[in-house]
């Protein structure tokens, strides 16, 4: 008697248990289903960047450089990796000073993933050149080439000192980054760029 009790009063409860079982494994599909189906008409997010996207990319056609050892640079220089260019004269002011700081202090943070990246300070004369090359010494690894064209600076367009770029491995500008851009916002950008990207 006392077990056909137990049965029966076990039953709904053990039916609750299951539902609710079912529900915690399904809510996360149904929601998802639901995201999908309607995200034409759902006020979801825009992707967010610390950076200015350069829209539609620019593939940098015309590019060529000449390292301060007198090595060439060509377009195949930015290929296979993802590239922090800074292009600048020779006299570094405190903006450019802290651009070159804030992308080779960034890299470094990118721990194993750190060799997809490479950091290109594009010369626009050599003026101070002699000047410059203290503060170079504290960037070892930085590849400084001087633009050999006019054409390789019109790829950049017009920017104020401290603007620094991001060049995919396939030759394309694709974000520009203010003066102003924190090391941290553009870590968040690599980041998120070198786990989506099967490239560089």
């Amino acid at each position: 008697m006392n077990s056909t009790t137990n049965d029966t009063q076990g039953s709904p409860r053990a039916r609750l248990k299951l539902l609710g079982l079912t529900a915690v494994f399904a809510a996360p599909l149904l929601v998802a289903a639901v995201l999908y189906a309607f995200s034409d008409w759902l006020p979801l997010p825009a992707p967010v960047s610390n950076g200015e996207l350069v829209s539609p990319p620019r593939t940098v056609k015309e590019f060529e450089l000449q390292t301060l050892k007198g090595r060439r640079l060509t377009r195949g220089f930015l290929r296979s990796k993802w590239t922090l260019l800074y292009v600048g004269g020779s006299r570094c002011d405190l903006w450019c000073e802290a651009s070159l700081f804030k992308i080779r202090q960034v890299r470094l943070s990118l721990g194993r993933d750190q060799s997809r990246v490479q950091r290109l300070f594009v010369l626009t004369d050599t003026r101070a050149l002699r000047a410059l090359r203290p503060l170079l010494r504290r960037h070892a690894g930085m590849t400084v080439a001087q633009a050999q064209s006019r054409n390789t600076l019109r790829s950049f367009g017009a920017h104020l000192s401290g603007t620094f770029f991001l060049v995919d491995p396939h030759g394309n500008l694709m974000m520009r980054y203010a003066p102003r851009a924190t090391a941290k916002g553009l870590q968040q950008d690599l980041d998120h760029l070198l786990e989506a990207s099967r490239i560089g």
